[in-house]
């Protein structure tokens, strides 16, 4: 039996196509057997990648079907991370869906920023100062810490790592920390 922590533990430790190219098999835009159908609209939502890990097929990743739980809110890079800046500052959030023998176990979401040069994660915003700001909202501005969980972080650099190698710039630019 494999555990979820297992199938993490391996997209963990093969998050870089750039330096492990024979870890994961990429496959261009679909149809997939798990597009989904939007009823609203009369049409299919689907993703726009698949990679398939070459030790064990039985683990695929899908992403670049729009998250739309945050269609409408966010539009602008500063509406995640307020004290980043790119040239191109559109964003779009994406799912990315892990699947094991087929079924849907995990599901995540990327930002991509930078014209989509680059893809991150989505991770939280913590506000740090929250007691001060509390206290004397007049005079205290809010601080917010972005951070994005290990497993987070890994699999939005194997996402990335197809496009480019600036991954860790980019996280850098945007103010994430990894956390846990």
């Amino acid at each position: 039996m494999t555990t979820l922590n297992e199938i993490r533990r391996f997209i963990i430790d093969s998050d870089d196509r750039q330096t492990q190219p024979d870890v994961w098999h990429s496959l261009g835009a679909g149809p997939y057997f798990t597009d989904a159908p939007d009823i609203d609209e009369d049409t299919f939502r689907q993703h726009s990648d698949l990679l398939v890990y070459t030790p064990d097929v039985d683990l695929t990743i899908q992403w670049g079907m729009d998250d739309r739980s945050h269609t409408g809110r966010v539009k602008q890079l500063e509406d995640i991370w307020d004290s980043a800046t790119f040239p191109d500052m559109s964003i779009g959030i994406v799912l990315v869906d892990i699947f094991w023998r087929g079924a849907l176990v995990d599901r995540e979401r990327v930002v991509g920023v930078d014209g989509f040069r680059a893809w991150l994660p989505l991770g939280t915003r913590t506000m740090v100062n929250a007691e001060d700001w509390r206290a004397d909202r007049q005079n205290v501005a809010p601080m917010w810490e972005y951070s994005a969980t290990q497993w987070q972080t890994s699999l939005a650099r194997l996402i990335d790592s197809g496009s480019n190698d600036d991954f860790d710039r980019y996280f850098r630019e945007a103010g994430l920390i990894v956390r846990g």
